[in-house]
């Protein structure tokens, strides 16, 4: 389902998911956020006013790490909006990954990659 090809409405129902777990989630704010990240993820140009609550992490994230960076700042993750990156790694990542090991070619190919490995 999730797998193939992602579209708008699918990221609908992941926020009206989100929301019914986490009241404190404005729905509208989560999609134009989410949108503007995966754009800017994308190497496009967005305003960055579009996206504060992803920005707000990022900050909260980073400046812990400015402090201590042996003691980060991981209440981020806690967050109602880090479903952000929740959903760009999905996007972006997981679900290449999943699509690669469903090609048989690029599975060998990885399972011959991580045999060579162990054994240097």
């Amino acid at each position: 389902m999730y797998i193939d090809k992602i579209t708008k409405q699918d990221l609908k129902e992941y926020i009206s998911f989100c929301c019914e777990y986490n009241s404190k989630i404005d729905p509208d704010l989560a999609y134009i956020n989410t949108v503007t990240y995966f754009k800017q993820h994308s190497g496009k140009k967005v305003n960055s006013n579009d996206m504060q609550e992803i920005n707000r992490l990022f900050d909260q994230w980073y400046k812990s790490l400015e402090k201590n960076s042996q003691e980060p700042d991981y209440s981020v993750y806690a967050d109602p909006y880090y479903m952000f990156e929740v959903w760009l790694s999905w996007v972006n990542y997981s679900r290449r990954y999943l699509k690669d090991i469903q090609n048989q070619k690029v599975y060998l190919a990885l399972q011959l990659q991580m045999i060579c490995e162990t054994m240097v």
